[in-house]
């Protein structure tokens, strides 16, 4: 016997008491599953007793605790397609959280570590770090200085965000504290102007309060804000009335760039106006805003933009919570103040002055050197700077490698667009060293279909444009090459933007439509087809409309990747079989004039009774007369073209003599599955009757041959039976 937590004595099995022993274990187990059942109703109980009435709805149906739970679980917290819904929503808010301007970080950092717990419960991995980054990023303005001083002197890959909390609490608390004294001061200073009672002397060396101290020369700055909340802040400047200042005053209190100097501007904008308030109730405006070019002494060039024009001004100013903003970093070590770049280049350093201001002298030169020699209207002369005809100016770049290559095995695109029109023409390459031959073929072609040359062609540096037989070409052309500056594609963008909206159009096709890489190349020819049917900003009609002065037809297009249905003929089907196989669309065909085209071919048909040698031609051109397309058009006008060429050649009947003999030749030939279409071969002969042709004829075999030697046999029948004829 043996004893267990039942509280009785379980007989063991030896063999010889199976019958016995089996009956208390089924007791057993019976007492066993009676307390589970128990204990789960109990747990169904809790579940019940600790919802309200719209819950207990939910579970009410539930017969075990397992049961009500997961109905519970699935409608707080739901599945995996639910949760991932919901992360989504959550990264948005993460992403797109701003520190408001009076908002506190107590309450900033409570909304933040909100969002991350629930991120987390969604199963989001989110450090610490992450959080710290995140944070530093989307404070608000008036935290940029601490923030620079964190990220230099602390570790934040091991920094906590309740540190960096306290961190910035500290110095939330010393800018509360600052802003009262500021107020006071402001107040005071206030009080003081109104007593003197004369507004004309504020700007006067002789009578500045501030000189009057003993503490500093009447030539520094002040600090002063102004009252008006549209206004700009600004730092007053107390200096001589006769004349204006070259010097730059760095201020942290100022909230914009400002400055008497217009010739120091460029690209000034006189229709950003705006009134700046002073602390003596004065207003001043400002009529215009640009840009300020420094020279540094090592010869680089910083631009700082969004500078106001003041022209009362006898000070300029220089904000430096504008210049954080813009990617700028300032620096205070000692008594000197450096400014730096986004680059970590030197672009200023000052001195602390007497009254602890910081200021530089700059020399108006290198401040000049870029700046605006041109006239007001420079727009317009840029503008006019362009092409005004078509073929004036050709833009090309190349694109690529790509790793998939496309269903022709190209790796590479080439793109030509014209300035004036923007018309585009894309060709597909399996190398660069291909683009001599494209450019040939691109030539002739928009040459003969516009009865314009090129002048120019701009390209960048690459090796396929700068060789020695390109070169040669294109001096023999007449054609001037401009070449573009080494890693400056702004020099080029006409074509490197189309290349870069190329690629965003035919990478979202092919997603959208799920389809392999290997079609980028009917992507990329689509999509330059259609913007060829789009307008642009700068012409007020279509490309193409620009290019042949037509309107483009677009009732043609349809859907990239969309189902279509490709027409089976009767010959390569049985009666039972489908009359069609279902394709995907990769391209699209313009349509032309039928009645056009089938008027342009019977012409030509009738031309081949004296000119044999179109005669192939024609009749492949005679199989599109019921739908033509832009390609069927184009090889028609190219045997126009050959006509035109070849005016003078034709058949010749020479006059015999009588002492000639009369000699028949016949020739015949023939090739195998020619036709990509249904795979038919073609047949052809001609006889000569004292070396002149007299008959001749180019026809497709009624069936399709198996092999090259069946289709030799049909060509030989048809000749025999001429011959009989």
């Amino acid at each position: 016997m043996n004893t267990n937590g039942f509280g009785t004595n379980i007989l063991v099995l030896d063999g010889k008491n199976w019958d016995r022993w089996s009956a208390v274990m089924k007791s057993l187990f019976e007492e066993c599953i009676q307390r589970i059942q128990e204990e789960r109703l109990q747990a169904l109980f809790y579940i019940q007793q600790n919802v309200d009435a719209h819950h207990f709805e939910k579970i009410s149906k539930a017969t075990t605790s397992k049961e009500a739970w997961d109905i519970l679980e699935s409608y707080h917290d739901g599945g995996e397609k639910v949760k991932h819904v919901k992360l989504q929503a959550f990264r948005k808010r993460y992403e797109t959280m701003q520190m408001e301007e009076d908002q506190k970080v107590s309450d900033y950092f409570s909304k933040l570590l909100e969002i991350v717990h629930q991120m987390q419960t969604c199963g989001e991995n989110v450090t610490d770090q992450m959080v710290v980054e995140k944070a530093l990023r989307s404070l608000s303005p008036i935290f940029h200085y601490i923030v620079v001083a964190i990220q230099e002197a602390k570790d934040i890959r091991t920094m906590k965000p309740e540190q960096l909390q306290s961190s910035l609490e500290a110095h939330e608390l010393t800018i509360l504290n600052r802003n009262s004294e500021r107020l006071n001061q402001q107040a005071l200073q206030a009080q003081t102007f109104k007593k003197e009672g004369n507004d004309k002397n504020y700007n006067k060396k002789d009578e500045c309060w501030f000189k009057n101290n003993g503490e500093g020369n009447g030539n520094e700055a002040n600090v002063a804000e102004g009252k008006n909340p549209n206004s700009v802040l600004m730092m007053a400047k107390t200096c001589d009335e006769s004349g204006k200042s070259d010097e730059l005053y760095l201020d942290s209190g100022c909230s914009n760039h400002m400055t008497s100097h217009r010739e120091w501007l460029t690209g000034f904008d006189n229709s950003k106006k705006t009134i700046i308030g002073l602390a003596d109730n004065r207003k001043l405006a400002a009529e215009g805003t640009g840009n300020i070019v420094i020279r540094t002494k090592n010869g680089v060039k910083v631009i700082i933009g969004d500078v106001l024009y003041v022209p009362d001004m006898n000070c300029n100013l220089m904000s430096i919570g504008q210049l954080v903003e813009k990617g700028f970093s300032v620096t205070i070590e000692g008594d000197s103040m450096k400014l730096f770049d986004a680059r970590k280049n030197l672009v200023l350093k000052s001195m602390l002055s007497k009254n602890r201001t910081y200021k530089c002298s700059i020399s108006s030169d290198s401040l000049m050197c870029m700046s605006a020699t041109m006239s007001e209207d420079v727009e317009a002369l840029w503008h006019k700077s362009r092409a005004s005809v078509a073929l004036r100016v050709i833009h090309s770049d190349i694109c690529g490698p790509f790793e998939t290559p496309s269903l022709g095995g190209s790796k590479y695109f080439i793109t030509f667009v014209d300035e004036y029109t923007r018309m585009l023409w894309l060709y597909t390459v399996k190398l660069k060293s291909e683009a001599l031959n494209v450019f040939k073929r691109f030539k002739i072609l928009i040459e003969k279909e516009s009865d314009k040359s090129i002048k120019i062609l701009r390209t960048d540096g690459g090796g396929e444009y700068t060789s020695k037989e390109f070169e040669n070409i294109r001096i023999s052309q007449g054609i001037v090459h401009e070449v573009t500056t080494p890693y400056t594609p702004q020099h080029n963008g006409i074509a490197e933007r189309r290349n870069r909206t190329l690629l965003y159009m035919a990478r979202s096709m092919i997603k959208q439509k799920a389809l392999p890489h290997k079609f980028w190349g009917e992507a990329v020819t689509t999509a330059a087809y259609i913007l060829n049917k789009c307008p642009t900003k700068k012409l007020k009609i279509v490309t193409e409309e620009a290019w042949c002065g037509r309107k483009p037809i677009v009732k043609h297009l349809k859907v990239f990747g969309s189902l279509c249905y490709k027409h089976v003929p009767d010959a390569r089907r049985t009666k039972l079989e489908d009359k069609s196989e279902i394709m995907i669309l990769i391209g699209n065909d313009e349509k032309v004039d039928s009645t056009m085209f089938r008027k342009m071919v019977g012409s030509l048909r009738y031309a081949c009774n004296s000119r044999p040698d179109i005669c192939y031609s024609v009749s492949v051109i005679s199989k599109f007369m019921h739908d033509p397309k832009k390609p069927h058009l184009i090889a028609a006008k190219r045997i126009l073209r050959y006509l035109i060429g070849t005016q003078d050649y034709g058949l010749l009947f020479p006059c015999g003599t009588s002492n000639e003999g009369c000699t028949l030749v016949g020739y015949s030939d023939s090739d195998w599955c020619g036709d990509i279409t249904d795979r038919k071969s073609t047949s052809g002969y001609v006889f000569k009757f004292n070396n002149v042709a007299i008959s001749w004829c180019t026809k497709k075999q009624p069936v399709t041959a198996l092999s090259s030697c069946e289709a030799e046999l049909l060509q030989g029948a048809l000749q025999h039976s001429r011959n009989v004829a």
